[in-house]
């Protein structure tokens, strides 16, 4: 045993002399902010001997006493450390040159912006705290280039509008997309408290957006929150911020002396003497002073006297006449409030945030409570909020990692609704609070304190305080949201990570509008109650695979991943009137006109995407990304596919570049990609239908066509731009990028979608015309007419006395002449019988023996009458256009296209067409030959010109070949009419110089006279009858301007805040206040009724903007109207005269509870963009295929630019209000005659001699078969 003991010994020895000189050396590796990273490799330097870091970034490793330990990891700078007989050394990493730029969280992994090759820019937490903002949005502005931050309202807590690089769609979303910690985010971004927020990263190019599909058409922002370290010590930070809301623009210059308002009200009062006593009425205005001192104070003409504020003098003594001035030291009973003391204030911001974080071995949190009160700087408004916020990270196993965030809010706002246009608008006599007689203030025993002014006796915004309304009828909003998040990371190998992600998202919004009761327009109602809730759901789950490369100088990082949305959205209102106590603001207190509704939508989209990463030597990078998207939204074409690829060159990396010391950073990139974006709507693939009651019982109205065929929206963009540092203070960044965007989301054009409408529409042919027995009881009427014909019963055609009612009577006269004598027409006198079937006209009838009435254009409403026409063994045929109430009359046979279970495929004839399918049916039984009835086609054509019907589908075929027939061989009546040599008669020759005329006999005497005419065969006595009519229709003229004129007076003291139009005087001709309606509305742009008397009772003529059903606001209002009648665009109405201001203001409400607030506002939108250069003959011949125009089909509009006048402007008109001028420009060697109707008032810029841009159409005149291009202006702007 003993050589084998020394032979052990002798290799003890050695290893004993080891062991005394080794020792072990352990520590914790953590990144910048203290989080432990696990991975990182530790090793001798200059030996083999190695270890990583564990899940906790603690490591042990045996060294030498002077060993030296290199800790090296990806995206690190390599550390040495020396040991020096350490026994633990602790290593913090710093980021490698490129991290230093700045480590940029996206949505689906990280980079920065040496390596991105995209357009990318990241907002830092000190510029988000540095902005006292209630919604991170506005933390943006002044951020980021090319990012456009705009709020239009100044409410606290309201929307902000974000547009990055222009507006990439026309009419579906222009929104970002918002991704909050990894997840898609369709909320509103008021409920993320800007104090959480670490950063915020905008991607504006497709590089960097395509890999989120379609939904990062618009670009993406990037919100990354706050959390805790694996490491660090636990924190309480408490933060309070206090500070003043306030205007800091200043108020527009108004007159706010009463004295001084008075002098310029006296000063146009004379004025108008003046002008009056020159025109018309000397008698009257022979006296300008005494005329403006008479009326100064005066209900009719001037300010009501209710509001004379000074004592004891007589209206004439206030103005000195020769200096037409206010007379100085006259004394006031009361001092008139300044509103602007009461509806604007410097509101107070108080924030208040508390925030905890910190962690542990493997564990981070992070947690936050914050409180808001932001006031706005009007009264009554505000928004408050309280967030709170719990962010969480685990780390289970080394492999393993979890997290979880979740966040929730309670939000309150108020609005005060609009007080700004009375503050800039209101006369400065008007109090803000309601005088007695004495000029003493008023109680207010309902709410306390003083009773406001509500201006019952003011001309100016009668019935209407908004700073009242803020108090006491408010409009309030609540609303909750939460956001939870959880997600999954296992790493099973080096390189490796399986990503899953869930988000879900729940949001609810309650909002009421409340009407008090006892002042303003709720007045009349006994108060009112809106209410509504909206509630949004989302879920979004991602599953995804990355795989990490690196290799000597190549890096690459790969990833493929699946991803799934869910958005649902449900939404309910209801409203009543007449409160049963008048300060609870709940549904179940309202008794009358109670109205519900509710929606749900939902919408979902699934997508696959891949992704890859790769750089060489750090210097030189690529980018590519691929993603199909599949949506809910469309029908045929769900699936699209989308990518982008980018390269980037670190020139400031490269050897040659090492000695530009000014140079520290260049970077060159080029990017192109495919972008796709889907309807804003949930279901524009399919038609959509809506729910009526008929009778009680369920009847489906057609609300929307669908279009099956629907594909994504796809925008190509190509990008290159270089980013450059010079010296430690200068940094540029210039990108230049090219969007193209194909295949617009928009509505259909003109509806022509598919080869066979496009047949259709520029082929219009008499084949196309359905088969006139396919409308529902046209067997029933035709048989009875054949009845009648056959026993030789006397027959009454019965007519409206308008265009349409003209027209159809005489077609259908002339058509049945041919086969009976016993024959006659009646058309009821507008102002002794009314409109359509009167009592008198059933009368008649039976006085003359008459068996059966034809009503054309008219009866669908006539129950009552029609019943007393079959007391008297009448039958009765109604054919009328007009939308039937829920209950028919009992008529024997009803043509109607709008009725319901009638299977006729076109809804929009005019009453004149539907007279001409009632001929066309008798033609094939009577004479076995429909086409004999085509010589009508003139009436009809004149019938949809001015009855303002749609001009598509039959319509279309009605009119183009009626026009036809009125140039070629126009009947005598239109040949009396129509000018010798005119030969481009279109639909707006007969809108504006046929149709008034012959509604003039309607209008101010007799319809019968205009159908004399156009039944009438002898050419001299056609001649007569027409002069006459002309001669009548210039004596409407008149009427309608004296009219318009008073209109707009009143206009201009009315409410500016109302929704509608609605105006009485006893005395104003019934037989124009609809073309009155017509140019209130050209000037004060909302729905308008005109009313005056007529036998005891109101009657009015309702007309409606673009995109408002005039005629469902009116059917609102039945309780108190008598009779009412039209279609989505005129109406006429019959009320009582005690029920008027009932009706205005339930009217009031029904408009502004239905109307899109944004159709207010005027608008006219070019179809293109074109220089002058580019309108030739040919383009002239293109437009012409697209004729007849008119609604449905209007005329193409143009825009163009850097065009100006050749010196020839001027003004045309008795009053100079349209503008006449020759255009030209640059780039074009021709000159253009151009009108302008009613557009006088741009004279200015024409004149200058500058450049301008206008819109018009272009229109091609021919008189005496020469032919030349006018363009009609339908705006100038500089």
């Amino acid at each position: 045993m003993l050589p084998s003991l020394i032979f052990s010994n002798n290799t003890i020895a050695p290893n004993n002399d080891f062991v005394f000189r080794q020792s072990s050396v352990t520590g914790i590796v953590s990144d910048e902010n203290g989080t432990p990273i696990s991975g990182v490799a530790v090793r001798v330097k200059g030996e083999k001997r190695a270890v990583q870091t564990d899940l906790y970034g603690s490591y042990s490793i045996s060294v030498k006493v002077d060993d030296v330990l290199v800790f090296s990891y990806l995206g690190y700078l390599s550390q040495e450390k020396k040991v020096s007989g350490k026994s633990q050394i602790n290593v913090q990493m710093i980021p490698s040159a490129e991290e230093l730029e700045g480590v940029i969280l996206l949505g689906y992994g990280k980079t920065n912006n040496k390596s991105f090759t995209g357009s990318i820019k990241k907002v830092e937490k000190k510029n988000i705290e540095s902005k006292n903002v209630s919604n991170i949005a506005g933390a943006l502005a002044g951020e980021v280039a090319g990012v456009r931050v705009f709020n239009i309202s100044g409410q606290p807590g309201s929307k902000f509008d974000i547009v990055i690089r222009g507006f990439g769609s026309v009419n579906s979303s222009t929104e970002p997309l918002f991704v909050v910690d990894g997840v898609p985010f369709s909320g509103d971004l008021t409920d993320i408290n800007p104090s959480d927020v670490e950063s915020t990263v905008v991607l504006k190019d497709a590089a960097s957006t395509s890999i989120y599909g379609s939904r990062g058409a618009n670009g993406v922002i990037l919100i990354n929150t706050k959390s805790g370290a694996f490491s660090r010590d636990s924190y309480i930070e408490v933060e309070t911020r206090l500070g003043r809301n306030a205007s800091l623009l200043p108020r527009n210059e108004v007159i706010k002396s009463p004295e001084e308002y008075i002098g310029y009200a006296w000063e146009s009062l004379y004025n108008k003497g003046v002008i009056k006593n020159q025109q018309n009425d000397p008698s009257k205005y022979k006296d300008p002073v005494a005329y403006a001192n008479e009326n100064l104070f005066s209900e009719r003409e001037g300010i009501n006297p209710f509001y004379n504020i000074w004592k004891g003098k007589h209206f004439s003594k206030l103005i000195d006449s020769k200096t037409r001035k206010f007379i100085k030291g006259t004394p006031r009973r009361y001092d008139p409030e300044n509103w602007e003391d009461y509806g604007i204030r410097y509101g107070i911001r108080s924030e208040t945030n508390l925030r905890i974080g910190g962690g542990g071995k493997g564990t981070s949190y992070y947690a936050s409570l914050g409180y808001l009160n932001d006031e706005g700087h009007l009264v009554q408004t505000g928004y408050e909020r309280f967030a709170g916020r719990i962010n969480l990270r685990h780390r289970v196993k080394k492999w393993l990692e979890s997290a979880m965030n979740m966040a929730y809010t309670v939000s309150k706002a108020s609005d005060s609704r609009s007080i700004f246009s009375l503050l800039d608008s209101k006369p400065p006599i008007y109090p803000l609070f309601l005088r007695d007689d004495d000029g003493k203030l008023v109680e207010d025993t309902h709410y306390g304190g003083y009773q406001y002014d509500y201006g019952m006796e003011r001309g100016f915004a009668p019935s209407t305080n908004s700073i009242a309304d803020a108090y006491l009828s408010p409009s309030d909003s609540e609303g909750r949201a939460m956001t939870w998040s959880a997600s999954l990371d296992i790493k099973p190998f080096k390189g490796l990570s399986i990503e899953n992600k869930l988000g879900i998202q729940d949001r609810i919004y309650d909002s009421v509008d409340f009407e008090n009761p006892f002042y303003g327009f709720g007045k009349w109602e006994g108060g009112s109650v809106f209410r509504s809730r909206s509630l949004f759901s989302s879920y979004n789950l991602l599953n995804l695979m990355r795989y990490k490369y690196s290799k000597s100088q190549h890096s690459a990082e790969i990833l493929v991943a699946h991803e799934f949305n869910d958005n649902r959205s449900k939404s309910f209102s209801g409203s009543g009137i007449q409160l049963g106590l008048p300060f609870v603001k709940e549904l179940s207190n309202t008794v009358a006109n109670k109205r519900n509704g509710s929606s749900t939508s939902e919408s979902s989209i699934e997508s696959y995407f891949g992704q890859l990463n790769y750089n060489y030597a750090r210097k030189y990078y690529l980018l590519a990304s691929l993603r199909r998207d599949g949506t809910s939204k469309f029908r045929n074409n769900k699936w699209g596919t989308f990518g982008a690829f980018g390269l980037s060159w670190l020139a400031s990396e490269e050897s040659f570049m090492k000695n530009i010391d000014i140079v520290k950073f260049l970077k060159v990139k080029v990017s192109y990609g495919l972008q796709g974006n889907q309807p804003y709507g949930y279901y524009t693939g399919y038609d959509t239908y809506k729910l009526r009651n008929l009778d009680d019982k369920s009847s489906y109205t057609f609300a929307k066509k669908g279009n099956p065929d629907l594909t994504w929206e796809t925008s190509k963009m190509f990008q290159t731009g270089i980013e450059l540092q010079l010296g430690e203070y200068l940094d540029l960044n210039v990108d230049y990028f090219i969007k193209n965007t194909v295949d617009l989301l928009s509505p259909v054009q003109r509806g022509i979608d598919t080869f066979d409408k496009a047949k259709s529409f520029f082929r219009p042919s008499l084949q196309d015309l359905h088969n006139p027995f396919l409308m529902k009881d046209m067997d029933k009427a035709t048989g009875r007419i054949q009845k009648a014909l056959s026993n030789s019963e006397k027959i009454m055609i019965l007519g409206d006395y308008d265009v349409d009612g003209v027209t159809s009577v005489s077609l259908l006269y002339t058509y049945l002449k041919k086969f009976t004598n016993q024959l006659s027409y009646y058309i009821p006198d507008r102002y002794k019988e009314g409109y359509g079937v009167s009592e008198k006209s059933v009368e008649s009838a039976e006085r003359n023996n008459v068996r059966l009435i034809i009503s054309l254009d008219c009866g669908i409403k006539a129950q009552g009458n029609i019943e007393k026409a079959k007391a008297r063994d009448i039958d009765f045929i109604v054919c009328d256009h007009h939308k039937p109430s829920n209950t028919l009359p009992p008529a024997n046979a009803i043509l109607n296209p709008k009725q319901v279970g009638c299977s006729y495929p076109y809804k929009e004839l005019c009453g004149c067409g539907v007279t001409f399918k009632l001929v066309e049916a008798l033609s094939t039984l009577l004479e076995n030959d429909h086409h004999c009835v085509y010589e009508y086609l003139d009436l009809v054509c004149v019938a949809i010109a001015a009855d303002i019907v749609p001009i598509t589908g039959e319509n279309r075929v009605f009119a183009t070949f009626g026009l036809e027939q009125l140039k070629k061989n126009p009947r005598l009546c239109f040949k009396t009419l129509i000018p010798e040599g005119v030969e481009s008669l279109d639909i707006s020759d007969i809108v504006f110089k046929i149709a008034p005329i012959i509604n003039a006999s309607g209008r101010i005497n007799h319809a019968c006279e205009a159908v004399k005419l156009v039944i009438e065969r002898d050419p001299r006595k056609a001649k007569q009858i027409a002069e006459k009519l002309i001669h009548t229709n210039t004596q409407r003229k008149k009427i309608e301007k004296e009219i318009v004129e008073e209109a707009f007076s009143i206009l201009e003291k009315e409410n500016h805040e109302c929704f509608s139009n609605v105006l009485y005087k006893a005395d104003w001709h019934k037989g124009v206040i609809g073309i009155v309606a017509s140019r209130v509305i050209e000037s004060f742009y909302k729905p308008t009724i005109i009313f005056t008397e007529s036998n005891g009772n109101l009657v009015g003529s309702a007309r409606s903007i673009k995109g408002f059903d005039i005629y469902q606001a009116i059917e609102t209002c039945a309780d108190v109207v008598e009779a009412y009648g039209g279609h989505t665009h005129a109406a006429g109405i019959t009320i009582l005269k005690e029920n008027y201001l009932a009706f205005k203001s339930q009217f009031e409400i029904a408009v502004k509870k239905s109307i899109d607030k944004s159709i207010l506002t005027p608008t006219i939108t070019a179809n293109i963009s074109i220089q002058l250069s580019e309108i030739t003959p040919k383009l002239c011949r293109i437009l012409k295929q697209f004729e007849p125009f008119g609604p449905g089909n209007m005329r193409p509009l143009f825009f163009s630019k850097n065009i100006h006048d050749t010196g020839y402007a001027k003004c045309l008109g008795d009053d100079y209000q349209h503008l006449k001028t020759t255009l030209t420009s640059e780039d074009s060697d021709n000159y253009f005659s151009a009108l302008g109707f009613n557009i006088g008032d741009k004279y200015d810029i024409v004149a200058e001699g500058k450049n301008f841009k206008a819109i018009y159409s272009i229109e091609e005149n021919t008189w005496r078969d020469k032919k030349k291009i006018q363009l009609r202006i339908r705006d100038i702007n500089p």
